[in-house]
């Protein structure tokens, strides 16, 4: 059905007083006046003076056409026409990067897509992946494609949300079928690849520090049989220093096995399978450890021998002199801290008091973190009041003892714990209040830290959990009401009539001036 934007009543209003004045001569009606007619060489009498009427210009109707064509353009006519829109899931998981036939299964699955598609004559295509469902592309070619290969592999399918699951789009799905979380009976289209159903891959690789050693690291490497036969793999684990361990691993379908070593401190971490199978992708596996190395620290040659001592016995700290690199550094009253991004600063005011009562931990402070063991604390002065943005982490009573400062500059945590003769009755309680105030300052749990790259469990399987089912290929086509306007056609129209038009008007003009030259004579 033909609709207008514009009101009809509107433009025919418009439009029928046009017409009617360019039928009767437009602007060229009315004729020039002259004192007689003798003054025209070959001149009859003709028009009205004769009893006859003078017809009209020819040109009106090409006038009228161009007129008609521009109102109808502006009114903005439109109709309703039924398109098939059509949204295309691309499983983006790490199975489809199993190579067969010497290309991955995600190529063979978009490329079944895209022949079926192309098919659907006149269908609005969108493609969406499940591990990035808002980043749409309209078009489905070699280069879509490709960014499509490159990108996966990141995270394991989920389903669609709930908002992108239009009712008027028919849903396509390309996948491998080794998720379970993907229900293959929800598409109205299914396409799945992938014929490998052996595989063995590596899950993850984690370090931390050595409780023994500080300059040692405690590696795990985990590995996974994901397909449906018995695995024998070996396993190498490495550094930048060379290679640390290599093992054989003898897996049983679905088999999961974790292997231990020790080796120096090292920034990088790799590890990988041999042979390596279908599924290359997961047959390696690396690991930045740069995050565990030890924390360059100033300590202020003030600071009293406790504290000195347990700033080395920190496992993730290393004492230095005076270094612009330094992570952290310690004031004790000097204020020959050297400049660094994080600073410790011990108030003594030289006198010791009692708390005046328990401790009162900030919520801000992480409940794992309020730790300083069974010693009565003292304090060794008064810290200045907090002020704007500063936060009170530990008091006592109405007495701050610690409070991280707002400073622009450098993360600043402040404390007036005395700390000069150490708490003798507690070995503990000294390296917890450092371990405390340095994570503060550093905005991390030194500690605690372990560096981690993990695949999820189920990345690595390669067969597929459940058959497809055929009645999900067969579903009836979903098809959405759409407008299509028709003001681009009928301005394309004025287009091939204003060149004929123009035409005339050149001939007319010529015409006209043979004529005057000729009367001139």
């Amino acid at each position: 059905m033909l609709s207008f934007a514009t009101p009809a009543w509107l433009l025919g209003l418009l439009l029928v007083p046009l017409i009617r004045w360019l039928h009767r001569g437009g602007p060229h009606r009315r004729a020039v006046p002259v004192a007689s007619l003798a003054l025209w060489r070959r001149a009859g009498t003709t028009g009205p003076a004769a009893g006859e009427r003078r017809p009209p210009d020819p040109a009106w109707r090409r006038r009228a056409l161009v007129a008609a064509l521009l109102s109808l353009a502006l009114a903005g006519p439109r109709s309703a026409v039924e398109v098939e829109r059509v949204t295309l899931w691309v499983d983006d998981s790490l199975s489809m990067l199993t190579r067969e036939d010497g290309r991955p299964r995600l190529v063979r699955g978009l490329e079944l897509a895209a022949t079926e598609l192309a098919g659907r004559h006149g269908a609005e295509v969108e493609v969406r992946t499940l591990s990035q469902p808002w980043e749409v592309r309209r078009t489905l070619d070699a280069a879509v494609a490709s960014d499509l290969v490159s990108a996966a592999g990141q995270h394991e399918p989920s389903p669609p949300p709930a908002a992108l699951w239009r009712s008027d789009r028919e849903h396509w799905l390309v996948t491998d079928g080794t998720s379970a979380a993907l229900d293959a009976n929800a598409y109205a289209r299914v396409i799945r690849v992938g014929d490998t159903r052996r595989n063995a891959g590596l899950l993850r690789l984690s370090a931390r520090r050595s409780l023994e050693d500080r300059d040692r690291l405690d590696v795990e490497l985990q590995a996974r049989n994901g397909g449906e036969g018995a695995e024998e793999r070996v396993v190498v684990l490495s550094s930048e220093a060379g290679e640390i361990i290599r093992a054989t691993l003898r897996l049983a379908p679905g088999e999961s096995a974790s292997l231990s070593a020790s080796t120096g401190m090292n920034s990088r971490l790799a590890a990988r399978l041999e042979p390596t199978d279908a599924l290359e992708a997961d047959d390696s596996i690396s690991l930045d450890a740069s995050e565990l190395a030890a924390r360059r620290v100033h300590a202020d040659p003030a600071c009293p021998a406790p504290l000195l001592a347990a700033l080395r016995a920190h496992p993730a700290l290393s004492i230095a002199g005076e270094t612009s690199d330094a992570a952290l550094s310690v004031d004790c009253g000097t204020g020959k801290a050297a400049v660094s991004r994080a600073k410790l600063r011990f108030v003594d005011g030289g006198t010791r008091q009692p708390l005046d009562g328990p401790l009162l931990w900030s919520s801000a402070v992480d409940p794992a973190s309020r730790r300083l063991g069974a010693y009565r604390w003292r304090a060794a002065g008064q810290l200045a009041p907090p002020q704007g943005k500063d936060v009170v982490l530990l008091a006592s009573g109405a007495m701050p003892l610690v409070v991280r400062r707002a400073d622009d500059a450098a993360a600043v945590i402040e404390t007036s714990l005395d700390v000069e003769a150490g708490p003798r009755d507690d070995a503990t309680a000294l390296p917890l209040l450092v371990a405390f105030l340095v994570d503060e300052a550093l905005s991390e749990s030194l500690l605690d830290a372990v560096a981690v790259t993990a695949r999820e469990p189920d990345a690595v399987l390669v067969a597929p959990r459940t058959a497809v089912e055929a009645a999900a290929g067969v579903r009836a086509t979903v098809m959405a009401s759409d407008t299509r306007s028709w003001s681009r056609l009928l301005l394309l129209a004025v287009l091939f009539v204003l060149p004929w038009e123009l035409t005339a008007l050149l001939r007319r003009l010529r015409r006209e001036r043979v004529e005057a030259e000729a009367w001139s004579q």
